[in-house]
C-alpha cells in the first residue's frame, strides 16, 4: 500500500523529479513483483495534484513510467 503522503514528501523534501523517480527510487516499489503498476494512477494522482501538474502532464508521465517498467519485462 502507498501512503498518501510519501509522494509529496518525495518531491518536496527528497527532490524526486518524476514518476518514475518516486514509484523506483523513492517508494520502492518499482521492485515488486508487479513493479506497483497497480498503484500507478493513484500515485500519478497525487502526484499531479501536489506538483500542480496539467492533465496533459500527467498523462505523458504515466506513460514514461510505463515505457520505464516495461523496459525491465524479460521475454521468456
Amino acid at each position: 500500500r502507498v501512503l498518501q503522503a510519501e509522494i509529496p514528501f518525495a518531491f518536496e523534501r527528497e527532490f524526486a523529479r518524476d514518476l518514475c523517480d518516486i514509484v523506483h527510487r523513492r517508494l520502492m516499489i518499482g521492485f515488486d513483483a508487479d513493479q506497483g503498476r497497480s498503484h500507478y494512477e493513484e500515485i500519478a494522482g497525487v502526484a499531479a495534484d501536489c506538483c500542480n501538474w496539467s492533465e496533459a502532464r500527467r498523462e505523458r508521465e504515466l506513460e514514461r513510467l510505463v515505457r520505464y517498467a516495461d523496459s525491465f519485462l524479460v521475454a521468456g
